[in-house]
């Protein structure tokens, strides 16, 4: 392998990675190598420098062919998001007017639950039942779970519907 650097020689040739001079080399030598490699070095981020800006005007160039696609691209993208926000919205109406979890094939509704806990009537009670008390504080996640399986005074329990929207919704509206 060599390490002389031109333009043409592909990077895999380039001689990598420089190694230190032994203690006992020549400092003339040294000198040189360092010169040698300070050449080397301004060459290689001169052809970097140029080959990363044909690349950019390369880009440029080919972004510019496809101006018009990408305007159309980001406009589809723009009307999906908005649909999309329908198709939730009006979801959620049915649902709460109808009470149904599938207001049509490929839409569904999830019903999750919140908790707010009060953190002080949660600490006093983890002290005194000795359950889910970390030192000193109350561990929020174990009174989560807990109030999942049985009713706590100081948690407050709300459901929250949430959309679910089919991957491929078209085969789900195929099939229905």
């Amino acid at each position: 392998m060599s390490d002389a650097y031109t333009p043409e020689t592909p990077i895999a040739d380039v001689e990598l990675p420089w190694e230190a001079p032994t203690p006992s080399a020549d400092p003339a030598t040294i000198a040189d190598d360092v010169k040698r490699h300070a050449v080397k070095l301004a060459t290689l981020r001169t052809e970097l420098a140029m080959r990363e800006e044909k690349i950019k005007a390369a880009r440029r160039g080919f972004e510019e062919t496809i101006s018009p696609q990408l305007q159309n691209l980001e406009a589809l993208r723009r009307e999906l998001e908005a649909t999309e926000g329908t198709v939730r919205a009006l979801a959620l109406v049915v649902h709460e007017t109808e009470g149904t979890k599938t207001p049509c094939p490929g839409v569904s509704i999830v019903v999750g639950k919140e908790y707010a806990v009060d953190e002080a009537a949660a600490l006093t009670w983890a002290k005194t039942t000795r359950m889910c008390l970390v030192p000193e504080s109350v561990d929020l996640k174990a009174i989560k779970k807990m109030a999942a399986v049985t009713e706590l005074p100081f948690v407050t329990v709300t459901e929250k519907p949430s959309v679910r929207i089919a991957t491929d919704l078209l085969a789900a509206l195929e099939k229905a």
